[in-house]
């Protein structure tokens, strides 16, 4: 995950962003106490936006407090009270991905820049070991996910639809556990595809320049031109599938019956993707 889901504040009010950072700090808090301090850095708002959706659909009622922030001590956050099953699968999501993508980097990392990451690696490993005790089935949706993946970088395939699909039906299955209603299960999985998808192609689109460099996997690179700038070839080839993934992912969300936090996920669908995706290529065009 690599939070490119996330909320656009400018059009947020006041105790909308207090009530979803209070779900951030709190998935962060969880983190912490039940992996290891360090596990926190394997946050995003990516996540924040499934535990919002999870907690969305039913109708508990969450309170709030405020203590000491648990990176900051200087400053006082709202965190949501007691334990809320919710986060705890959220959080154990964000261990297994972890390790994961731990993994992948050690892989595709030349020796020395695989360091850092072989020395966090048994962390990770014993975080995931803990996480899939309390939530079996991640383990096999995460296993799944990397043998599709490793095939597509092994092939080179240069189809963004092929190279995207084992993100989606990954991101497809987490989501749909988070319900066992059969129709809200529909609405949410597509929901999971279509953003696993959209993610997948976000990140193609900017790290299409640095995959060129470094001879880096990325379906794009093997249909570019090179008298082509980088970025506005992603933009022109992905544009179209990325807006089709907004347009499939909040025709499932219109679908979900949703007991709260409807107009903090409403922002992130309707505003926050569109604008995330004009600032990847905006960014990248200016830089």
């Amino acid at each position: 995950m690599f939070g490119y889901i996330r909320a656009y504040k400018p059009d947020m009010r006041f105790r909308e962003y207090e009530t979803y950072k209070a779900v951030y700090c709190t998935l962060c808090r969880t983190l912490g106490r039940q992996y290891s301090r360090l596990a926190r850095f394997s946050l995003s708002y990516d996540l924040t936006f499934l535990a919002l959706i999870y907690m969305s659909l039913n109708d508990d009622r969450v309170g709030y407090e405020h203590k000491r922030c648990v990176a900051n001590p200087l400053k006082k956050c709202t965190f949501c009270k007691n334990e809320i099953s919710e986060i705890d699968y959220t959080a154990a999501a964000a261990m297994v991905l972890g390790e994961y993508k731990v993994r992948d980097n050690i892989a595709d990392s030349g020796f020395f820049k695989s360091i850092l990451y072989r020395l966090i690696h048994p962390f990770f490993k014993s975080w995931r070991k803990k996480a899939v005790k309390r939530f079996p089935a991640l383990e096999k949706i995460v296993d799944n996910y990397e043998a599709s993946q490793r095939s597509v970088e092994k092939n080179n395939t240069s189809s963004i639809d092929r190279a995207a699909e084992p993100t989606a039906i990954a991101l497809k299955q987490i989501f749909s556990l988070t319900s066992d209603d059969k129709n809200t299960k529909l609405a949410v999985e597509q929901m999971g595809y279509c953003l696993g998808k959209w993610i997948y192609l976000i990140d193609v689109g900017a790290d299409l320049e640095k995959d060129i460099k470094t001879n880096g996997y990325n379906p794009l690179r093997y249909t570019i031109e090179s008298n082509v700038q980088p970025i506005q070839y992603a933009e022109e080839k992905l544009s179209g599938t990325l807006n089709v993934c907004m347009v499939e992912c909040s025709r499932a969300f219109e679908l979900l019956d949703l007991k709260k936090y409807k107009p903090i996920l409403e922002n992130i669908i309707y505003m926050g993707l569109e604008t995330c995706q004009k600032q990847i290529f905006n960014k990248e065009k200016t830089k």
